[in-house]
Order: structure tokens, then C-alpha cells, then sequence
């Protein structure tokens, strides 16, 4: 069994390189914090090529693609132009593969007022040649040669786009309400009449079928008024004008306009969504601004006040669409979804021009599965994701294992199952799981598992499972050429952790081979020196002519030795080292092991205390104390001094000496409090002069991912003032630094399975050759 990294690339014999320098420079022996500094070092410094589950095919073809690029790189190297050319076919190469870019009919976009030349004329012209349709253009129906009634009834089209202006002419030239089954149309007819009119929702205040049902409409805001007197709100105006408002530190009201985008894509069930992204213009701003929805609720309104907010919009969204629908001369079932985001299912009808709905404190109201049937049809109707994923094989009901392929940049997926019967529940991954999901998707492969359960009952039951298997691409990588200049970056343009430092490639003066980086001035004696990522390219102005299996950090002013596996092995002979983190730490600890064992012959993913004995032929011994157990209620969990005390404990007996290290530290739970314990206990317990490594923050919860917190972008930029002040202050105590967070931050991107997006490391059965 071996342990790999995403940031670790031929870390044996790196690690050997660092403590070769080590023994030399301590006369051969090798203390305590150097010791740890060399494991994290080769952990970090180094990448590789991780995903060994890829078969030989795609080996071969990867192969065949390389010697291609190689062969003319030359001519490429003299012109540039043609190898921006091939660079932009290899994107669209890779696109295509995951994209559905097979011809699947045409499209007709019917551009109304708008000229062919505008930009959303423009924007669907593209997108809809990107997903392999034929588009054709016409202002109107009657001028659209696909559309003329002489050429196959008008019927060899797929998608109809009809654009303001062309909506009449759509309605009056196309039989929209009943489309073949592979055609589609922007333009549902029961909504025809209630929006597409000048008068608009305004007109919903005079229609006699609305006669007294109220609605989130103001008057004022409309040509005409219905108030009884002009300039004076009616009674149902004063209810919706009463403003969510927050009283601020400074004594200000937020007063905002926000413009919600919602999609309605079917009348009968009534089904919509509502995007993501709004424009939002507050009282400060001269300008709109686009913005997350939730995000800009939970800042400017808090926790509780954003989840009022947002059923103020849920109720002002579904009550038009109620009204619109009984504008019709007929009824139907309310289906409302949000983008991903089930809003609620109830019937409603339409008597003496009034909404009568169920209870709103009922189950069925509330609760769109109803505990009351039994779910007898457990299957998926449909799963729905974003982006949408090419499932193989194609969705069935009845087939339960699907895999699918993304490209690196794509970092999370949505997924949104749906049930075939109402009566049964969805829950994603275990049984008190979200029914949809943001997901973080690592490289490698991804798994998700679709729980379809019965809850008729007290004790739920599972009643059939669907697994989603997703691999995702490592990053786009050429091969080295015999030309090439050396780029370094410090951080991805697409989060930038440091305002303060330039992102992306830059270019380096000449290139450093690994016997000038011998004779540099000194060793490195500290984890936290300053360095960048280097990698070969042919233009630092493009990352995608990189070859990014020979990326490796390299410190500023001084180099990492490195030692083979016997001087490791010497190197531990009769130490006992102690971590105590969480999983990040753990990945460390058994890097550590197998570079001691070559192999690792226990591997558990622990979450309690564990001793190994097992280690350099019984003459070393590590043990593990995960904190903090954040799975437990708050009341429940031992403090960090406990779960340091039972480590030491069950770590026993212990030299108050150079022989004990201590590795401390994890993703983000790490502050100066806890450094003040370390050396409270280490004092308490007479182990004063024991090694104690800290390991600093790392990147990870920089992803909107349900169920953890996340950061925003000024949240991931304070972690590197936190982050420096840990590493001072643990060197102010005499502490030995490993600086992972500038490590990890210039490659976000390149995180393993996991809900946090920090994990770096796997431990995987070592495949026999």
C-alpha cells in the first residue's frame, strides 16, 4: 500500500536528497525538527501523476498525443500564431469530449427587434453551435425559410428561439403548445397572454377572474392606479410594501432593488426555476451589480433575516405565477422549483376568483413527500445535474451505476435527483443526506450515491441506491521540449489569496538545473522560507504549454537536500513521533510510514487514537489523536488539552528529549490558543524539551459545497494573515514551522475526494506490475 499526493511527485528520492544534506551538515545525525521539516517538505514540494485506475488504453492514446505535439514543436516555437491555433483546437478537442457536440438538429433563433449583430442574438447563436446545432436566423416566422408551411409542415427544426419582437409572430406561424417530442420552444402559451402584453403583470390588477385575491403588486409602480386616492397606497399595497429591513452597526436600513431571473419551462405541472445570480442595486450603489443570491442576503441581512428574505421572494414569484395561470381558461397543478432548489408542491384551485390552498401548516403543504403513501416505485425519473454531465450509459431508470467525465477546471457539480413517486424520499450519500447537493468534485474519481428511501414507517428504509462515479481530468499537460523557458507562479489567477503578489506564470532569467541548486548558498532550516511553484513551458504568457508533471517547489534563497530511504531510516531509529490534527496531518503521518517501511501495512482512515508499532523493524513507533472530532455535539467534544493528554498517554513511555517530536496542526482549525496549550501541557507533563512541529493551515472550504461552511474571497484572503501569525508565534516558542498554506494556494484546483476540497494525499493498494 503506498500513500501519493497530488502535490508529491518522486518524493522517495527527494526526501533522501534532503536528509543527505541534513546528515552531512549534523555529522551524521539527524535531530528531531529537520527530521519532520524533510517528511512535510517532500510531501508538498513535488507533483504527480496520481490516478493509476486509468486503463492502458488511454495511456497509449495520451502517448500518441504527445509524440504528435512533439514533432513538429520547432515550427511551432517560430510561429507563434500557429501554435496559439493548435492550443485553441486542443480546447476544443477537449470540450468536445465532454460536451454532447454531436449535430442534434437546428436550431432557428427568430431575432424580432433585435439586430443579428447584438449581443444576445449573438450569445445563442454560439452556444447553440457549441451543442452541435445547425442555427438559422430570421426576424420573423413568416420571413424564416424553416418555418414555411410548404417545406415538411415546418417540423425539421429542434429548438425554437423566439426573441423580443418575434413572440406574436411565434404564436400565430408555430404550434407551440403541442411540439414533437424532441422539440423545444421558449415560449410557453398559457403565459403568452400574461406577459407578453405591454400591460404586463399590471394588468393582473384589473382582470375580474383576480377579484379580490391580493397580490405582491404595487399599483403606483403601474400606468394606471387602484388606490383610492392617487399618490395613497391601497391596503393590499401597505402589505407589500413593508420592507425586510436589518438595523446595522451604523444604524442604517438596507433598501434594495434586486432583479431575480426565473425561468418557467412548463405549464402543466407548472415547473420554474430562479437563477443563482441577480442584480442587485442598493440605496449606496449608483450602479447594479451582479451578485449570489444567498450571498447577498447572509451579509447584508444575517442568518435568520436571509431565510425571511428569501421566503418573501418565494412568496412574491409563486402568487404571479399562480395569478398568471388563473388568467387561463384553465387549471393546473403548482410545481414550483427553484434553480436546484425544491420552493414547495401543492394543489391549489380557482373558486369565486380566489387562490384556495391547502392548510400551510398541513404535512402535504409543507412537505412536498408526504409521509402518508408508501413509496412503491423506488426509481429516478430523472437525475439533473449542473453542468450537465454525459452520463454512460445514458440515464434509465432501471440502471443504477452511471459514470461520467469532466475536464479539470470543473471543481463542482450540482446534482438534483428526481423521485418517479412523490412518496419517496431522496437522500445523497447516507440517510440523513441533502435530497441535491453542491459537490466538490477532487481529481480522479468522485463518488455519489442517490438513496430512493420509503419514510412511510418510524425507521426509514433504503429501497434502491444509484451510484454516480465522476473522473475528473488532471490538469491539460504537453510534454517537456528540448526548448523551453522556466515559469514560476506563487498563486492562480482564479483565487487570489495575496493581493498584494502578482498570480499567474511569470517568466524566470535562465534556468536553475538541480547541481546549481547544490551549490546555492545554503540548505533550507525552516519550513516557512519563501519559494514559488516552478515549471517548464514553452511561453509563460500560456499555462496550457506547460508541462505540469515537472512542476516543483522551489524556496527563494536556499535549497532542500534530500535523503535516501537508509538515512531516513537511521534517521528514526528509536524515535517515537506524536500527531495530533485532522486528516490533513494524518495524510502526513503516512507519507511518513511508508517512506520508513517502503510500504505501509496498516492504513485506516482514523478519527480517534491509534499507536503503530509496526515501523523500521519495530525500532520506531508513531501514533495518531484526531481533533477535532467536529462530528460530535459541541458539548461532547474533548477539548485540544484532552486530546493531547490522551495521546501522550497512550503514547507512553516518553523521552523528555529530541527522540519525542510532536506534529501539530491541520486545515484551518489552528490558532495561537492552541499553541499556548501545547506548551502548557508539554511543561505540565515534564516533556519541555521534546520537538514540536507545527503545521500551518492549508487550503481548503474555498468551494460553495452544502453542508460546510465556506469561505468567501476576503475569508480565504485573512487565512494568510492568520496563517503568519501561527508561524511566528510558534517560532517565538522554540517551535519547528511547516508553512503549508503558501504551498497549497497557487494549486487550489488540484484537491483529492473530499467535501472540503483540502485534501492533497490518498493511500491506495500498491497495483503489482
Amino acid at each position: 500500500m503506498v500513500c501519493v499526493s497530488t502535490l508529491a511527485r518522486n518524493v522517495c528520492a527527494e526526501v533522501g536528497m534532503l536528509f543527505r544534506g541534513i546528515w552531512a551538515l549534523r555529522r551524521r545525525c539527524c535531530t528531531g525538527p529537520l527530521l519532520l521539516l524533510g517528511i512535510a517538505v517532500g510531501l508538498f514540494y513535488h507533483t504527480v501523476t496520481m490516478h493509476r485506475d486509468r486503463t492502458e488504453f488511454k495511456s497509449s492514446q495520451r502517448d500518441q498525443r504527445n509524440k504528435s505535439a512533439v514533432f513538429d514543436y520547432k515550427l511551432l516555437l517560430k510561429n507563434p500564431e500557429r501554435l496559439a491555433s493548435l492550443l485553441e483546437a486542443s480546447q476544443t478537442d477537449s470540450f468536445v469530449r465532454h460536451s454532447k457536440r454531436s449535430c442534434v438538429g437546428k436550431a432557428i433563433i427568430l431575432t424580432g427587434q433585435h439586430a443579428p449583430t447584438d449581443t444576445e442574438v449573438q450569445l445563442y447563436q454560439r452556444v447553440l453551435q457549441q451543442q452541435g446545432y445547425r442555427v438559422d436566423q430570421a426576424c420573423y416566422a413568416e420571413t424564416s425559410a424553416s418555418l414555411r408551411q410548404d417545406r415538411r409542415d415546418g417540423r425539421d427544426w429542434s429548438v425554437l428561439i423566439c426573441l423580443k419582437g418575434s413572440e406574436k409572430s411565434c404564436l400565430r406561424k408555430i404550434n407551440v403548445a403541442h411540439p414533437q417530442h424532441r422539440q423545444r420552444v421558449n415560449i410557453i402559451p398559457a403565459f403568452a397572454g400574461a406577459f407578453l402584453d405591454m400591460g404586463g403583470v399590471c394588468r393582473f390588477l384589473t382582470d375580474s377572474q383576480l377579484s379580490g385575491v391580493t397580490l405582491p403588486i404595487l399599483p403606483s409602480a403601474c400606468a394606471f392606479s387602484t388606490s383610492p386616492q392617487e399618490g395613497t397606497p391601497n391596503a393590499a399595497e401597505d402589505e407589500w410594501r413593508q420592507p425586510i429591513t436589518h438595523s446595522r452597526s451604523d444604524n442604517q436600513d438596507l433598501n434594495a432593488t434586486v432583479n431575480v431571473y426565473v425561468l418557467v419551462t412548463s405549464a402543466t405541472p407548472l415547473t420554474a426555476f430562479v437563477h443563482r445570480t441577480v442584480l442587485v442595486k442598493t440605496h449606496l450603489d449608483k450602479t447594479s451589480y451582479a451578485t449570489e443570491l444567498q450571498v447577498f442576503f447572509r451579509e447584508r441581512l444575517g442568518p435568520e433575516l436571509s431565510h425571511q428574505a428569501v421566503e418573501h421572494m418565494n412568496h412574491v414569484i409563486s402568487d404571479i405565477l399562480k395569478a398568471a395561470l388563473l388568467t387561463t381558461k384553465e387549471s393546473f397543478t403548482l410545481k414550483l422549483l427553484f434553480n436546484f432548489t425544491l420552493l414547495f408542491k401543492v394543489p391549489f384551485a380557482f373558486s369565486k376568483g380566489y387562490l384556495i390552498l391547502d392548510d400551510p401548516k398541513s404535512p402535504e403543504a409543507s412537505d412536498p413527500l408526504s409521509r402518508k403513501g408508501r413509496c412503491v416505485d423506488p426509481h429516478l425519473r430523472q437525475l439533473y445535474t449542473d453542468p450537465p454531465l454525459v452520463l454512460m450509459p445514458a440515464f434509465n431508470t432501471l440502471e443504477k451505476q452511471y459514470r461520467a467525465e469532466v475536464p479539470f477546471d470543473v471543481i463542482t457539480v450540482r446534482i438534483r435527483p428526481e423521485p418517479v413517486s412523490p412518496h419517496c424520499h431522496i437522500h445523497l450519500d447516507e440517510h440523513l443526506g441533502p435530497r441535491m447537493a453542491n459537490y466538490p468534485v477532487g481529481l480522479g474519481n468522485s463518488r455519489i450515491n442517490i438513496l430512493v428511501m420509503d419514510e412511510s414507517e418510524a425507521e426509514p428504509v433504503v429501497m434502491t441506491i444509484y451510484t454516480l462515479h465522476i473522473y475528473r481530468d488532471s490538469r491539460p499537460s504537453l510534454p517537456m521540449f528540448d526548448e523551453y523557458v522556466m515559469c514560476s507562479f506563487v498563486q492562480d489567477c482564479g483565487l487570489v489569496v495575496r493581493p498584494d503578489q502578482p498570480c499567474g506564470l511569470e517568466p524566470i532569467p535562465g534556468t536553475r538545473s538541480s547541481e546549481e541548486a547544490q551549490a546555492s548558498p545554503r540548505p533550507c532550516l525552516s519550513g516557512d522560507e519563501p519559494g514559488r511553484w516552478v515549471v517548464p513551458c514553452l511561453s509563460c504568457s500560456d499555462n496550457r504549454t506547460c508541462d505540469w508533471r515537472e512542476v516543483a517547489w522551489q524556496p527563494d534563497s536556499c535549497y532542500y537536500p534530500l535523503l535516501d530511504q537508509p538515512q531516513l531510516q537511521t534517521c528514526m531509529m528509536d524515535r517515537k513521533v506524536l500527531f495530533i490534527g485532522d486528516s490533513t496531518n494524518r495524510g502526513m503521518m503516512y507519507y511518513l510510514m511508508e517512506r520508513v517501511n517502503t510500504t505501509l501495512e496498516d492504513w485506516d482512515k482514523a478519527h480517534d487514537t491509534i499507536v503503530y508499532h509496526n515501523l523500521n523493524q519495530g525500532r520506531t513507533i508513531v501514533s495518531y489523536s484526531y481533533y477535532p472530532q467536529f462530528w460530535l455535539p459541541k458539548a461532547q467534544r474533548p477539548t485540544f488539552q484532552r486530546a493531547l493528554q490522551q495521546l501522550l498517554e497512550r503514547s507512553q513511555p516518553l523521552q523528555n528529549s529530541p527522540q519525542t517530536v510532536l506534529v501539530a496542526g491541520g486545515v484551518q482549525w489552528l490558532n495561537l490558543n492552541h499553541l499556548r496549550t501545547i506548551q502548557q501541557v508539554l511543561e505540565r507533563e515534564g516533556l519541555e524539551k521534546i520537538v514540536v512541529v507545527v503545521k500551518s493551515l492549508g487550503m481548503g472550504f474555498h468551494l460553495p459545497v452544502d453542508g460546510i461552511r465556506s469561505l468567501l474571497l476576503n475569508g480565504v484572503q485573512e487565512l494568510y494573515n492568520v496563517n503568519k501569525n501561527i508561524l511566528e508565534s510558534a517560532k517565538h516558542l522554540g517551535y519547528e514551522v511547516i508553512d503549508t498554506l503558501s504551498v497549497t494556494m497557487g494549486r487550489y484546483k488540484e484537491f483529492l475526494q473530499g467535501q472540503c476540497a483540502c485534501h492533497f494525499h490518498e493511500c491506495s493498494e500498491e497495483t503489482s506490475s
